[in-house]
């Protein structure tokens, strides 16, 4: 299994991030799994043999197609049209769901392609909708686990996976940004701010453990959070949380969110 990891993480390092392995060794087993691998590959040699001259660069290396007007998420947290994104080269990173942590990941390369001939519209449950391409893969809850699906492979009564509030208000005079629309459990991971957040804490009331009690949260879960730099496991401040702290800190939070680079589903 390590072999395997190894071997495609050197091969795809652009554009895998994690690699999870199983090996079957029961040969009952292996029907399914199998028919899906020949799946895959059938469709890759459906493309190959239409593929021009031309098409080499689009076939390989396009693995993310968003039509005009959708809006990515940037590392700020605001949202930005994919065309204004291609305009604008001074944006390098979006904000990415990376395993279940949200993070900056730099944008590779851009490509612009004609739109194909039909593109898919998916209505939610909550009645807002998502403009895509057929192989544009979005996540979706499976009855293991969390899996990836292109658009074209959905289903009736599939469960995607989104925030938990995403109808965007246009008309609040305000930029949106990501954080606006998250659950208010989602943990804050970017260290940078947590920097800054224990510097105003420090600044007003001298010690972290004066800084709990006059915030009301917890003393050991507010040190273990503000650990700045240390990888062991630590508790971390949700959403709601620091919110809260920004305003008896007298902190605007509609500049402070700004600031948020790395969020995470964290357990505590």
């Amino acid at each position: 299994g390590e072999i395997l990891v190894a071997k495609i993480h050197d091969e795809y390092s652009k554009i895998v991030d994690k690699v999870q392995v199983r090996i079957i060794t029961d040969e009952a087993q292996l029907a399914e799994p199998l028919e899906e691998a020949r799946k895959i590959y059938r469709e890759r040699d459906e493309r190959i043999g239409k593929m021009t001259d031309e098409d080499v660069d689009t076939v390989y290396s396009c693995i993310l197609c968003v039509p005009k007007g959708q809006e990515i998420i940037l590392p700020n947290g605001s949202f930005q049209s994919v065309e204004n994104l291609f305009d604008e080269a001074s944006f390098e990173s979006v904000l990415s769901l990376n395993s279940h942590d949200f993070q900056a990941q730099p944008v590779e390369e851009l490509f612009l392609n004609p739109a194909p001939s039909k593109l898919m519209r998916i209505t939610l449950s909550n009645g807002n909708s998502l403009t895509l391409t057929p192989n544009h893969s979005v996540l979706v809850d499976g009855k293991e686990n969390l899996k990836w699906l292109e658009a074209l492979d959905l289903k009736i009564d599939d469960w995607l996976i989104c925030p938990l509030t995403t109808t965007i208000d246009e008309g609040r005079g305000k930029d949106p940004y990501v954080v606006d629309f998250l659950s208010p459990e989602i943990k804050i991971y970017d260290e940078d701010v947590l920097s800054f957040l224990k510097k105003s804490i420090l600044r007003k009331y001298g010690t972290i453990g004066k800084g709990a009690c006059q915030l009301g949260i917890d003393y050991q879960k507010l040190r273990q959070a503000l650990r700045i730099g240390q990888k062991i496991a630590r508790r971390r401040l949700s959403l709601k949380e620091v919110r809260s702290i920004c305003e008896k800190l007298a902190i605007s939070w509609d500049e402070f969110k700004t600031r948020i680079g790395e969020l995470g589903i964290g357990k505590r």
